[in-house]
């Protein structure tokens, strides 16, 4: 079953028509739309495309951070292949109020995607709720955590019962 807005197949950049496939090797994403690439220490990358439309028409920041496993250890998130991104989607996005940025997203994801496969709310996860859409290997998830104050996070990853490559 194809999944809507291409999610199967990585994040489709809609305004300028250009898919960031699952499975790209880290290096080749800096030649995918011209992210910005941020070196913030030692082994960690953070590639970030702003401004472009997915999900829908969204437009929206987007965010691929990579931590080598030889400086960490262990892998955190990704390290060599494209398997997650963050999306923070504008028009949505009050970094105030990280409450208002969930609900408001989550009701636009809940309208596009369809009812989510598990739902925790407020009161359940004592201020931090969280919602999750599951389609085979693809994930979608979406949650407030607390770092020195709420923060609102969105990210879509693939699942690879053995990495390419």
């Amino acid at each position: 079953m194809a999944l809507p807005f291409r999610l199967d197949e990585g994040i489709f950049l809609e305004d300028i028509q250009v898919l960031i496939p699952w499975g790209t090797p880290r290096e080749q994403l800096r030649e995918i739309a011209a992210p910005e690439v941020h070196v913030s220490s030692p082994g960690r990358v953070l590639y970030a495309w702003r401004d472009h439309h997915c999900l829908g028409g969204q437009k929206s920041i987007l965010q691929a951070e990579f931590h080598d496993v030889a400086v960490y250890g262990q892998e955190i998130y990704q390290d060599r292949i494209f398997k997650y991104m963050a999306v923070y989607p504008v028009a949505f996005l009050d970094v105030d109020n990280p409450r208002k940025t969930y609900d408001e997203t989550r009701a636009y994801l809940i309208d596009i995607l369809g009812a989510p496969t598990c739902s925790i709310d407020y009161r359940a996860s004592r201020g931090y709720p969280s919602t999750r859409w599951e389609y085979d290997a693809i994930k979608v998830e979406l949650f407030i955590y607390d770092k020195n104050g709420d923060v609102f996070h969105l990210g879509i990853s693939k699942h690879y019962d053995e990495e390419p490559g």
